[in-house]
């Protein structure tokens, strides 16, 4: 059973940066869903967090124990930058959907990345 949810978490993983990753790229070069372009720094943090989404989902799938750490520490990451958003110390502009309510989009982000953690730190104590 752990190694399904494993690879439905790897899976989920690289869908959702070659999604980021395609759309971004969609956005920023041809204006497609009448959104604006992101500055350059912004496009470049999305591109890099998208390929790391897409490495740590294939090395989910092949093992990698590079990648059960390293998504544990990425998805404490996701969650405290959610934190210092609501706390009005972080701020980020220019979403790129901008249909679904931002709070909807964080709660959802911080409860998938803490099942993450918990389900990760878990599936790593047992492997040792």
């Amino acid at each position: 059973m752990k190694v399904l949810i494993k690879t439905i978490i790897a899976w989920i993983e690289i869908l959702i940066g070659a999604t980021t990753l395609i759309i971004s790229s969609m956005v920023q070069f041809t204006g497609v869903f009448t959104a604006q372009p992101k500055p350059t720094n912004v496009y470049i943090f999305v591109i890099l967090t998208a390929i790391m989404a897409v490495a740590f989902g294939i090395g989910l799938l092949y093992d990698g124990k590079w990648a059960v750490r390293l998504l544990i520490f990425f998805s404490g990451y996701v969650i405290l930058t959610k934190i210092l958003v609501y706390a009005g110390l972080l701020s980020f502009k220019g979403a790129l959907i901008t249909i679904v309510p931002t709070a909807f989009k964080d709660g959802i982000s911080v409860l998938y990345h803490s099942v993450l953690i918990i389900f990760l730190a878990i599936y790593e104590k047992s492997n040792r």
